[in-house]
């Protein structure tokens, strides 16, 4: 059995299909331009083959021109190729957000000016992995709307957040607008107050809605403030809830958390008439739990990107001074659940500002940041992206190569993953590319550094092997679970009583005895049931006699005692003293290991005398047990109405009672619709009663 991890890579410019886990995370810090002045990244995605997708903005101010701008890189940074889009004749667009669909085409959206009435529309497009268009959708009313942030939704659609002048409670709104998976319009929806809002981030909630974060100038405590909405899966608002100070605040992104709360980083006022980066945490209903300022006193912070890790722990990104020299430099900085920085990194020139817009988090730990990068000299402007490691490095020095790395490819084969015990001797073999030292993990505290080993397990049981190949400075790793299975045999001791059937040793069984049955599974390790089947007798019909006020069974255990309104409660014993005497029929039936007698005789007992009279003599029911209909035999006359009736073990009647004159003769009853139980059959003349027990089976 070959057991291989498989990564994308690029090996020797060709684009080959693998996927591996690598220990080593790749790093890199490169920045591109699209044969212009300015240009910025606001968007980057990891790709499925590992690569990157760049995305933003170019202009050329001396020939007053632009449009949309993309990069496609592979792993460690290297263009593959890049388009320039001109979306609309006057060049005013530009790429804001993206993502990878699972048929490796991408979705992007941004804003472009429409060429007839000059105005600003949103817009999704998808792309194909050229870069070539497949189509693209415009949304929107008569004046401006962007795009800002996308997400692919459940039923293969789309969701953005942006703003809108056109859709407006005055200013401009948020703007939502869902789609189907051609980018056709199913609704949107705006919110906001007199004064302007912009909705830079969407995120989906717990509940199947969506969270909205940005910025408001129509709420709040004064100035600008950060600004979240929370909406069902229809668009419609929940509630909404504004943050900041009396100054100007500001909001880039709102996450989900995995506490069902929420996240929020930007931008707050200080009193140093500069701005400190800020990150608040709510709780479900966006009620303010903890909120962080970062930074130094006096100059400029913003967060842009916030994510959050498995740990709870948080990795946020933007822009800020690191001295007095006015200039921007890119930051990462990571926190633990509390908000409480853990370290920070930053990146870019010296003496130029540089911008961090957007980040992700990378298949191997680390992150890609997307920004705007100033080159030394000229005033010009690049897209940048930046691959760091799970510490934020982004030099050689934390590389261990990424070319390198994919050489390995570990794999492990193995006979088989299932045996059963005592079958625990395992061969091994590494069959990976480049390794030049192993190291094996055989998951019960035994390990090996041979490239084949050989292993021999103590006890039965589930293994995860971990192996890691090494080749110069880079390890690759890969896994696999054996079980080993020990046979059981499980002895089982059912009991039944005379006349009925068991299931065991491949049929239904009717005689005491040990049967058989075998479990088999896959590894060959049956296991085997023991069924000691035990057939217990039924228990002798009883007869009941009496003398003076108190009643005797023949049986002397198992004993229930009845009268004509059914069961009597705690009378168990053989003999039975009568409080109630006079008018009254009683009868009595044995349970022995779950098995019924018939009933006995009955004795009725009136004022004057008690006559006993036994129903063995007297009726005959067949047949017994019954399924559909039984025949009542009366060997006896009356003149007089004779009652008829079936009832349960506790006196209530299932068939109702009838009367008729009986002349030794034989009643059909239909007892199809009683369920698998028994009964008691009462037949009753103004002298005496009978009872007989019947069983209904299906």
């Amino acid at each position: 059995m070959l057991i291989r991890a498989v990564r994308n890579m690029i090996l020797l410019g060709i684009l080959v299909n693998f996927n591996i886990s690598i220990f080593g995370q790749v790093a890199f810090n490169k920045h591109f331009d699209a044969d212009s002045t300015l240009d910025a990244s606001f968007c980057c995605f990891q790709t499925l083959d590992e690569g990157y997708i760049n995305a933003g903005t170019w202009y050329n101010p001396s020939f007053g021109i632009g449009g949309a701008f993309i990069i496609r890189t592979n792993c460690i940074g290297d263009t593959i190729w890049k388009k320039v889009y001109d979306l609309s004749s006057t060049g005013a667009e530009g790429f804001e957000s993206g993502l990878e669909l699972p048929d490796g085409n991408y979705i992007i959206c941004g804003y472009l000016q429409d060429t007839v009435q000059l105005t600003g529309n949103a817009f999704l497009s998808k792309i194909n992995y050229k870069g070539e268009i497949i189509w693209l959708k415009t949304y929107g009313g008569a004046i401006n709307e962007s795009a800002k942030m996308v997400k692919s939704t459940p039923d293969n659609g789309f969701i953005f957040s942006g703003y809108s002048s056109s859709y407006t409670n005055g200013g401009n709104d948020y703007y939502l607008v869902k789609t189907d998976s051609e980018g056709n319009l199913q609704w949107q929806k705006h919110y906001g107050g007199v004064n302007d809002e912009v909705a830079y981030s969407i995120d989906f909630t717990k509940d199947g809605g969506y969270i909205l974060g940005g910025k408001t100038n129509s709420y709040g405590f004064g100035g600008v403030d950060l600004f979240m909405i929370k909406v069902d899966a229809n668009g419609d608002s929940l509630w909404q809830k504004t943050f900041g100070t009396t100054g100007d605040d500001y909001s880039e992104t709102v996450i989900s958390t995995l506490d069902s709360g929420y996240v929020m980083v930007g931008g707050t006022a200080d009193s140093y008439g500069s701005y400190d980066a800020y990150m608040i945490k709510t709780d479900s209903l966006g009620n303010k739990l903890w909120d962080k300022v970062y930074g130094k006193t006096s100059n400029y912070e913003m967060l842009k990107y916030v994510i959050q890790l498995p740990d709870s722990s948080y990795t946020l990104s933007g822009s800020y001074w690191p001295d007095n020299t006015l200039k921007y430099q890119g930051w990462l900085v990571k926190t633990n659940k509390y908000g409480d920085s853990l370290w920070c990194k930053t990146y870019g020139n010296s003496g130029v500002s540089d911008y961090i817009y957007e980040m992700c988090k990378t298949s191997d730990g680390g992150y890609a940041l997307a920004g705007q990068y100033n080159r030394i000299g000229p005033p010009y402007q690049d897209m940048w992206l930046i691959k760091t490691d799970s510490l934020g490095c982004d030099s050689a020095i934390c590389n261990f190569g990424c070319n390198a790395c994919v050489y390995i490819q570990p794999r492990i084969w193995v006979s088989t993953t299932q045996s059963c015990y005592p079958q625990t001797t395992f061969s091994f073999r590494d069959t990976s590319d480049f390794a030049t030292s192993w190291f094996w993990d055989f998951g019960d505290m035994a390990t090996s550094t041979e490239k084949d080993p050989v292993h021999t397990y103590a006890s039965a049981g589930t293994f995860t092997i971990k192996h890691i190949a090494y080749y110069s400075n880079c390890s690759d790793s890969t896994e696999i679970i054996i079980n080993i299975m020990h046979p059981d045999s499980t002895e089982v001791f059912p009991s039944i009583c005379q006349g009925q059937s068991y299931y065991a040793g491949g049929d239904y069984q009717t005689a005491q005895g040990a049967y058989y049955d075998t479990l088999q599974n896959q590894a060959g390790c049956d296991s085997i049931i023991i069924t000691n089947l035990t057939v217990n007798p039924i228990p002798v019909t009883p007869v009941i006699t009496v003398q003076s006020d108190t009643l005797f069974s023949s049986s002397p255990a198992g004993n229930q005692w009845y009268n004509q309104n059914g069961l009597i409660p705690g009378a168990t014993d053989s003999i039975y003293i009568l409080t109630d005497t006079l008018n009254n029929d009683f009868y009595v039936m044995v349970e022995i290991n779950g098995c019924f007698s018939d009933t006995s005789n009955m004795l009725h007992l009136n004022w004057t005398y008690y006559n006993i009279m036994q129903a063995n003599s007297f009726i005959e029911i067949f047949p017994n047990p019954a399924k559909d209909e039984i025949v009542i035999d009366l060997h006896f006359a009356s003149e007089k109405l004779t009652q008829i009736a079936i009832t349960d073990l506790y006196g209530k009647e299932v068939i109702p009672m009838v009367e008729e004159n009986i002349h030794h003769e034989k009643k059909i009853v239909n007892i199809s619709n009683l369920q698998p139980s028994m009964y008691m059959v009462k037949v009753k003349t103004p002298e005496t009663m009978f009872v007989k027990k019947i069983i209904v089976i299906r």
